[in-house]
């Protein structure tokens, strides 16, 4: 009877050791996490170029943007200059440059050729990861340039601790 206990208290040791085990490693922190929990954010920035070759524009532009893993905000600010004419269409598209589907429409941008755009928008799983992958482009389209006159693709700047939302 002893042994029988005895392999008994053996096999439950084992098995919760297997259960802490599990428990660490199902508890590893994302790629994004720079392991200060939720106020953990990244940088992101891209800085426009032209949509296509044959787009004629002497636009330039850029993208700022943080992500929070914590929260899935997505928070970016767009800045154009010298568009070709009012900017018709703003949004974020994920996949290859210059057409992919569009995730994020950027609302209420100021409809002229020069100027700048804020907002916020919580990321799915999948965009999340795409951001982290450089697949997540900002595009802006014009009445000459409708298939878009000039577009930047985020690229990852810094993580930071702190700052969180």
């Amino acid at each position: 009877m002893k042994r029988f206990i005895k392999i008994i208290g053996g096999i439950l040791g084992a098995a919760c050791m297997a259960v802490i085990l599990l428990t660490v490693v199902s508890c590893k922190k994302s790629s994004y996490s720079s392991g200060s929990g939720s106020d953990s954010t990244v940088a992101y920035s891209g800085t426009m170029i032209k949509s296509a070759s044959d787009v004629v524009t002497s636009a330039t532009g850029s993208v700022t943007a943080t992500y929070n893993p914590g929260s899935g905000m997505f928070k970016y600010t767009v800045n154009r200059n010298n568009l070709s004419g009012a900017a018709v269409q703003m949004h974020f598209h994920d996949g290859t440059p210059p057409s992919a589907p569009i995730v994020i429409a950027i609302q209420n941008f100021p409809a002229d050729s020069s100027g700048s755009v804020s907002g916020e928008a919580t990321l799915t799983a999948e965009q999340a990861n795409d951001l982290g992958a450089g697949k997540l482009f900002a595009q802006i389209h014009t009445a000459a340039w409708p298939n878009g006159e000039i577009y930047a693709v985020l690229s990852k700047k810094s993580q930071s601790t702190g700052d969180g939302y």
